[in-house]
């Protein structure tokens, strides 16, 4: 499947599976007061033997994120990666490894799906879009996600707001990013022969499957799980 067509095939996805397994339940009760503000930093540690790398940071300030950004290297070149920050008042707020993943490669290596990996960073809370809407709803909007260009994603945007809950968990170090998209054959472009269909849309898997892992730290302590 080439960029165009992946970028076609999304654009006409429903948000079902989104909501089931991305987006936080309506009835969540808040855990933190408003006191939240700061810059949060992370290291991106690959996931699914991608082979990438890359580092985070967010300032947040009230209800908004004043500034975020993420640079990493070694992604699938010239492809869409879908970019969250994902928190979850019951999740983890760290990364799953990969004795988490439930799933196998068609060579039967072990991989992690976005299921598998909800548990540990929760569910979508911002959608790091390019432009127009950033909340979940968006999250698997790639026509509107940041593309690497030979590998390399550079991307920064500011002004987002978001609730004060989702603002004050990620200044308290409870935010996680996550880089999805995976090319596990080597083969240049998303398709279906490494790991099937994704289980969040009939899109390939290796769309969706998460790459990089880091938690938005106040500190250079980290809770990476290794």
């Amino acid at each position: 499947m080439t960029h165009g067509r992946l970028l076609a095939a999304t654009a006409t996805l429903g948000l079902a599976a989104t909501t089931l397994l991305l987006t936080a339940p309506a009835s969540a009760a808040p855990k933190h007061d408003d006191s939240g503000a700061g810059t949060v930093s992370a290291k991106l540690h690959q996931l699914n033997r991608s082979g990438a790398q890359g580092t985070a940071t967010a300032t947040v300030t009230g209800t908004t994120i004043s500034d975020v950004s993420v640079m990493a290297r070694g992604l699938t070149p010239d492809a869409p990666h879908a970019v969250h920050i994902h928190y979850g008042e019951t999740a983890e707020h760290e990364c799953p490894t990969m004795g988490d993943g439930t799933q196998r490669r068609t060579d039967g290596t072990r991989r992690v799906n976005v299921a598998d990996g909800v548990p540990y960073y929760g569910p979508i809370a911002v959608s790091l879009t390019t432009t127009g809407d950033t909340s979940p709803a968006s999250g698997l909007a790639l026509e509107r996600m940041p593309a690497s260009l030979d590998g390399v994603l550079s991307y920064q945007r500011s002004g987002i707001t978001t609730s004060q809950e989702v603002a004050d968990a990620i200044a308290a170090g409870e935010g996680v990013v996550v880089v999805h998209g995976v090319d596990y054959n080597g083969n240049g472009t998303y398709d279906t022969a490494s790991a099937g269909v994704s289980e969040l849309a009939p899109v390939p898997a290796e769309a969706t499957d998460p790459a990089l892992c880091g938690v938005l730290e106040p500190s250079h302590a980290q809770k990476h799980k290794h």
